[in-house]
């Protein structure tokens, strides 16, 4: 059996009122409307539910039984009501989002702390994870925005375009010293040195193996790490170098960016991604929103 809402709704009015014409008074119809209502819902459950020998409300044994169904029925469904609208308004709501060690370290660190201020009732899940990673875990709909490197179209992924990083040679002060304070760096130099690098999936490590294949110099690979942190300071200690963004040297002491020679391709473009059979929440929008209106956050 499927029973109206409305009836109910109606039904629990006339208790909470005292009257069928409170209750039309409250909902705002005419007290007719209300008394159809109830004839309605007394026919499609086959029994009457209120007395009306007198001018008071009176349930009958049925009503009351409904009465105590109902109750928390119609309260959980208000509450549900109530939440929803809290969750449009931004007042509430949860969001996972991942992107790789660079992004979150070079660019959610700078960007997400503004977003939080402005809505503080969002609860956020960072989530650290390679571009490969990401992309499984959007179409698996495991996230509600992945950002990693923009790819333009893709199958069951919607994706919006963000932020291009540009990257440079990362090396000691000494190394540095050694190149006489050049401001630039060629591949062909940089590839025969020893390299801290990321795992493969990553975009520098995409950049490095493409740059490697062309050249035909093998990757002089001596730390291998997703750690952005423990990169640096191998490079720092003059043990490696390395590609990053120009933004991940900031507040690097002892690190010397180098220009690189700049083909297509080179820079890490920045996107965001979301399932293409899951639209986007309130609270994922309006972080989409904010990412972009962020066109050079570093």
């Amino acid at each position: 059996m499927k029973i109206k809402l409305r009836r109910i709704e109606v039904f629990m009015a006339v208790i909470e009122n005292g009257s069928f014409s409170a209750a039309a008074h409250a909902l705002d119809v005419a007290q007719s409307a209300v008394s159809i209502t109830i004839k309605e819902l007394e026919k499609e459950l086959g029994t009457q539910l209120f007395i009306r020998a007198n001018r008071k409300v009176e349930l009958t044994e049925s009503g009351r039984l409904l009465k105590e169904r109902a109750a928390p029925v119609m309260s959980l469904l208000m509450n549900v009501k109530d939440e929803l609208k809290d969750l449009e308004n931004l007042s509430i709501g949860q969001l996972r989002i991942a992107a790789p060690a660079m992004v979150t370290q070079f660019a959610l660190s700078q960007v997400l702390p503004k977003f939080m201020a402005l809505y503080p009732k969002i609860h956020i899940k960072v989530y650290q994870a390679g571009a490969l990673e990401i992309e499984a875990l959007v179409k698996k709909e495991a996230l509600d925005l992945g950002l990693t490197v923009y790819k333009g179209i893709e199958p069951q992924v919607e994706t919006e375009y963000l932020w291009d990083l540009k990257n440079v040679a990362c090396v000691s002060t000494s190394f540095h010293q050694q190149l006489v304070q050049a401001e630039s760096i060629s591949w062909e130099k940089l590839l025969t040195q020893p390299l801290a690098i990321y795992p493969t999936g990553y975009h520098q490590r995409d950049l490095l193996e493409r740059h490697s294949t062309a050249l035909g110099i093998p990757l002089n690979i001596v730390l291998e790490s997703e750690n952005p942190a423990l990169i640096l300071s191998a490079v720092r200690s003059g043990l490696a170098i390395t590609t990053l963004p120009l933004a991940a040297l900031e507040n690097e002491s002892g690190i010397v960016p180098l220009k690189l020679p700049h083909q297509k391709g080179d820079s890490l473009k920045v996107g965001a991604c979301w399932s293409s059979d899951r639209p986007l929440s309130s609270a994922a929008k309006t972080l989409l929103e904010f990412l972009k209106s962020y066109s050079s956050p570093f």
